[in-house]
């Protein structure tokens, strides 16, 4: 059904610090060469061994997201996970997506199928298809699909190569009968003979 957005005064932005550093930034290479954890020792007088809730006062200074990857920008990671599909429009249609739900975590998103098409290139474009079909919009869920294609494929080829072992001479197996009161007597019940 199409309906007309309507226009609202309490539309949120979202705006990422991280998106705003520039790569050069002198605070990214402070980062970069400073070894926090003196910090530690320095700070460890005012810390109480047996009261409140254990801390690490790194953490406390150091900002964590500057410990990921940054030497490439977003769209350029984009770009190369997309160029390893066979259907570029919809793995780019796939991709966007999954920025748009996890506008936050896409860095994570995109490093997480960047590991997948590396270590599994040859179930990548069945795995995309299989996830659009299936609306599984995230690259955990993309991976778990790579893996089950990979498994699932190993176990059938396995399963066929066993299946077309013929064996070279005949097995001379002796097959024993018994009669229906054994298994009743074993099963404690009444036998009609």
């Amino acid at each position: 059904m199409f309906k007309p957005k309507k226009e609202s005064q309490n539309e949120a932005e979202f705006v990422f610090i991280e998106d705003l550093v520039p790569e050069n930034h002198l605070l990214r290479k402070v980062d970069k060469y400073i070894d926090f954890s003196f910090i530690g020792e320095k700070v460890r007088p005012f810390y109480s061994e047996k009261n409140g809730r254990p801390s690490d006062p790194i953490k406390l200074i150091k900002n964590r997201n500057h410990s990921r990857d940054r030497s490439k920008g977003i769209e350029e990671i984009k770009q190369s996970v997309i160029s390893s599909f066979e259907k570029q429009e919809d793995a780019r249609a796939y991709i966007d997506e999954i920025c748009q739900i996890y506008t936050r975590y896409r860095r994570d998103q995109l490093a997480i199928l960047l590991s997948v098409i590396k270590s599994d290139p040859e179930w990548i474009n069945q795995a995309l298809q299989k996830c659009i079909y299936e609306k599984l919009y995230s690259a955990n869920d993309f991976r778990d699909v790579v893996n089950y294609l990979s498994k699932s494929n190993t176990e059938s080829i396995s399963a066929i190569y066993k299946s077309n072992i013929v064996p070279t001479s005949k097995t001379k197996i002796k097959v024993t009968t018994r009669s229906i009161s054994t298994y009743t007597s074993i099963l404690e019940g009444v036998s009609n003979e």
